[in-house]
């Protein structure tokens, strides 16, 4: 079965407050994708497997918690950037690509991230007012983002 041409990878624990921002980013946003076009995923943390999800897609777009943005949610381009070594546990998005890159050169789409300011990451925490207010502004603007699936539309959207 052919990859979807667009991923959306949503990260977090759902069970610590405003680091559940990724999945319900992804459960807000699912009803409007057309699923033939767009796969969504969803874990607690960037692991080496992603490299698989990732090579070979048109265009990717990661969403996750994030503290101290300044701002309701940041908007950027993720570039490769090797750490000094792997794990079987979490990885920056930079890390992440760094090995997409290194497994399959010739198919690294362009990746984004939407990261969504949040507060509170207390085990057992329920979503803050202010995250839920974070997450409404990023919805609209990945809606905004997903009408116009291509990396150069995405690319002049990018946030400070």
């Amino acid at each position: 079965m052919p990859l979807s041409p667009f991923l959306i990878l949503g990260y977090g624990n759902r069970s610590r407050g405003d680091d559940a921002l990724g999945g319900l980013f992804l459960d807000a946003i699912a009803p409007q994708l057309d699923n033939r076009q767009f796969e969504i995923l969803e874990d607690f943390q960037l692991n080496i497997e992603h490299a698989l999800d990732i090579n070979g897609r048109q265009l990717v777009l990661l969403v996750d918690a994030a503290l101290d943005l300044n701002a309701p949610y940041r908007f950027s381009e993720v570039k490769p950037l090797a750490e000094l070594g792997y794990t079987s546990h979490a990885m920056s998005p930079e890390a992440l690509l760094a090995l997409c890159q290194r497994l399959e050169p010739a198919t690294l789409p362009p990746v984004f991230l939407l990261a969504i300011e949040g507060r509170d990451f207390a085990l057992g925490a329920e979503l803050g007012a202010t995250a839920h207010e974070n997450l409404r502004q990023a919805l609209h603007f990945a809606g905004l983002l997903l009408e116009i699936p291509r990396a150069a539309a995405w690319r002049a959207q990018l946030t400070p």
